[in-house]
């Protein structure tokens, strides 16, 4: 007859699981941490969608809530030198599914930056 295996023999994989490390907390724990424990003399970082609102209100120079192609030529200008022609917006723009009449919103922006990785220049020149 096999012998059964006593429990101290083989640890069952629930109770393996119970004495390794706990995950982290969710990045937005972390996030909201970092922020509270920010030095005074430092502020606290801020989240890709409020760089977003940030580079939005400093370029958009009509205060439509929108990036036109000329707001969008002077974002591009400040954060890369690069001169941005009306075919290539209207180009993005097609990519994001925006009117180029109407220009850019914050959501298009967001997925504009994300797609070309372009947030931290068009934040720091705003």
């Amino acid at each position: 007859a096999a012998a059964a295996a006593t429990e101290d023999e083989v640890a069952p994989l629930s109770d393996a699981q119970d004495d390794q490390p706990q995950p982290p907390p969710a990045a937005e724990e972390n996030e909201q941490h970092s922020q509270e424990m920010a030095p005074a003399d430092q502020a606290p970082a801020l989240a890709d969608f409020e760089k977003v609102e940030v580079v939005l209100a400093a370029f958009d120079a009509n205060g439509d809530g929108r990036l036109s192609f000329e707001e969008c030529r002077d974002l591009e200008h400040a954060a890369s030198g690069a001169a941005l022609d009306e075919e290539a917006f209207g180009a993005i723009c097609a990519e994001l599914g925006a009117d180029p009449a109407a220009g850019l919103g914050s959501g298009e922006l967001d997925a504009l930056c994300a797609s070309y990785g372009s947030l931290e220049p068009y934040f720091q020149a705003a």
